[in-house]
């Protein structure tokens, strides 16, 4: 049965709609593609040094970060952490979704607690056997800092504002002790009450 001008017509337009449509995805495809996944931090955690040097290029990424939890993850670095005329610590607050304040990140997951509880209790037993020593650990969470356009790069984190930078936790894994005696952990039970 061959085709009337309207059905002719018809099918050109639906045509014609069909491609714009699906050309009009195709940057947004594109974009989607190319933005970083927040949930998949990279295979290898970067040291807390490395972070601090690029922090910008890691504001408001999914991470995963290496260091000794002692009052946040930290590190000791071979050059000292400069910004803004201050010098700060080589140390990252570590913060649960809880107590999180956004400033602008979204921050779309929930913080593994067991394994942060574990990581509390693994510290806690250290604790009471007095060892003195280090125990570093992989965090892997969002990290917030100052927006660049602020005019700052660095602080204004953990307690008195006293860190350059803040991890949102999603998870802790990867706890081992280096028997190096420099931190006394029995010092975070006291603060805790413990």
């Amino acid at each position: 049965m061959p085709k009337t001008k309207m059905q002719k017509h018809l099918q050109r337009a639906v045509t014609t709609d069909l491609c714009c449509a699906l050309f009009a995805l195709v940057p947004a495809v594109a974009a989607l593609a190319n933005m970083p996944d927040k949930e998949s931090p990279p295979e290898t955690p970067i040291g807390v040094c490395d972070l601090l040097k690029d922090v910008e290029h890691y504001r408001g990424k999914m991470i995963a970060v290496r260091g000794i939890y002692w009052y946040g993850l930290r590190e000791p670095c071979r050059s000292p952490i400069i910004a803004a005329d201050r010098q700060w610590p080589s140390a990252v607050n570590l913060i649960d979704v809880r107590g999180a304040v956004t400033g602008g990140f979204a921050v779309d997951f929930q913080t593994d607690q067991r394994s942060w509880d574990a990581l509390d209790m693994f510290v806690a037993r250290e604790a009471k056997a007095g060892h003195r020593e280090q125990i570093w650990v992989t965090v892997i969470g969002l990290l917030q800092s100052p927006d660049p356009s602020s005019g700052r790069i660095l602080g204004g984190y953990g307690h008195l504002g006293a860190y350059p930078a803040q991890l949102v936790v999603k998870r802790v894994s990867d706890i081992k002790v280096k028997a190096e005696p420099t931190y006394d952990y029995r010092q975070l039970l006291k603060s805790k009450g413990r």
